[in-house]
């Protein structure tokens, strides 16, 4: 898949079974919905679909046979031929970034949002959509990608949006 610039990207992590409603409205512009892992059922994966089109990667949780299908790293190309690549938990990243023209590396399972450079590497934790740690709340992003500028926002939901 080859993602488009200026038009922005869900992105999204660790739901374990939850798609907080407003996600729905914060996603409803992108052009494609990148899931880091640990959707917590197929229906998550299935409700994003609805609203554009989705790459997961598979989490440590994610081990019922309907996840068979989702691998556990997942790739996508941009339009300058770099690439951004997916993996549930960072420690598990088995490419080198920097030799893959990798530009960005999206993952989650810490359930906490990060975003660092490396090596001209961007790296990026959305958090959990529903499930957040260590004193962060839910959160999703979008990221904007355009030829020699990547924009990073990282939406905090409000606990009373997870109507858990």
């Amino acid at each position: 898949m080859r993602i488009q610039n200026d038009i922005p990207i869900g992105v999204i992590s660790d739901t374990h079974g939850y798609l907080p409603p407003k996600v729905k409205d914060i996603f409803k512009r992108v052009q494609l919905i990148l899931h880091a892992g640990d959707l917590g059922g197929y229906v998550i994966y299935r409700e994003l679909q609805q609203i554009a089109p989705v790459l997961a990667v598979r989490g440590n949780n994610d081990i019922a046979l309907e996840y068979n299908t989702l691998s556990p790293t997942e790739g996508a190309l941009l339009e300058d031929d770099s690439l951004l690549y997916m993996v549930h938990d960072l420690t598990c990243l088995t490419l080198d970034p920097v030799v893959s023209k990798c530009r960005i590396i999206i993952h989650g399972h810490t359930h906490v949002p990060m975003y660092t450079e490396k090596n001209g590497v961007i790296f990026i934790n959305p958090g959990s959509a529903s499930h957040p740690r260590r004193g962060s709340g839910p959160s999703v992003g979008l990221l904007t990608i355009q030829r020699t500028e990547i924009t990073w926002d990282l939406i905090e939901l409000l606990k009373k949006d997870l109507n858990q």
